[in-house]
């Protein structure tokens, strides 16, 4: 006789218990997920948090750097050497706080001895102060070797090069030999002067009244004639001259005394 065998069938009710716990551990994992990602997202980003830090206050170190950062460049084209330095450092001292902040140069100062600078604090609170920062210039100038008289013509003998601190000289120093010599001194002038060019004038070549022969030229010709100068001029000023007909013509004076025209 064969072996029978048995298989227990679940009944209708172990079915629908089973179907039930199915679905309670799924609903109890989709809640799960929805948390986890509810946590996700109200959880602010750390880069978020970084950015949100409070901004760096600059120091009176770095606002003293940002003033020499803007000076800098505008001395690089100047031929002569320079230095500068800020003229009173304490007026970057106990300032405000200042968290970003922007230094200007106001266009047209003279590049030499005191100029101004501004710095400006945006925030936290914003906020203004000058900067006065003193720039010294180094360089060649000539000075008188003897005294000078007035209407004297200077030479190659009476001034000498001499190397120094151009700063508290006058801007109209003469820095080179042939910016001098054959000029006539309008003033007498003590040895060891810095010489200036304000002092000087190109010597007359004509003079008024005096007689001066008058060059014409142009393309292929080339006529002189003599006239009375009406007036005085140095090297390349302007002439007029009465001809021998009573005709007035202007030319420019020539290193030896006479008048072109063109």
């Amino acid at each position: 006789m064969p072996d029978r065998i048995s298989r227990r069938v679940p009944s209708e009710r172990q079915k629908k218990a089973a179907f039930f716990r199915q679905l309670a551990s799924f609903a109890a994992a989709k809640v799960a997920v929805l948390f986890f990602f509810t946590l996700i997202v109200s959880a602010p980003p750390a880069r978020a948090a970084a950015d949100q830090a409070e901004p760096t206050v600059l120091s009176q170190t770095e606002l003293t750097r940002m003033v020499e950062d803007a000076v800098t460049p505008l001395l690089r084209g100047i031929e002569d050497r320079v230095t500068f330095e800020i003229a009173s450092p304490s007026v970057l001292e106990n300032r405000p706080a200042c968290t970003a902040a922007q230094v200007d140069v106001p266009p047209g100062q003279r590049l030499w001895g005191q100029i101004m600078v501004t710095l400006r604090c945006f925030a936290p609170d914003p906020w203004t102060v000058y900067v006065p920062v003193y720039v010294r210039r180094f360089g060649t100038y000539l000075v008188t070797t003897r005294p000078l008289r007035h209407r004297e013509t200077v030479t190659a003998r009476d001034v000498r090069p001499v190397e120094g601190e151009l700063t508290t000289l006058p801007e109209d120093v003469v820095r080179a030999t042939s910016e001098a010599v054959g000029k006539e001194l309008r003033v007498s002038v003590a040895p060891g002067q810095p010489l200036r060019s304000s002092w000087l004038v190109a010597p007359l070549v004509v003079r008024n009244g005096q007689n001066v022969t008058v060059i014409q030229h142009g393309k292929g010709f080339r006529v002189e004639t003599e006239g009375r100068a009406m007036n005085s001029a140095a090297q390349g000023e302007a002439v007029r001259v009465m001809l021998p007909n009573r005709q007035v013509i202007e030319g420019s004076a020539t290193a030896d005394g006479a008048v072109v025209v063109e």
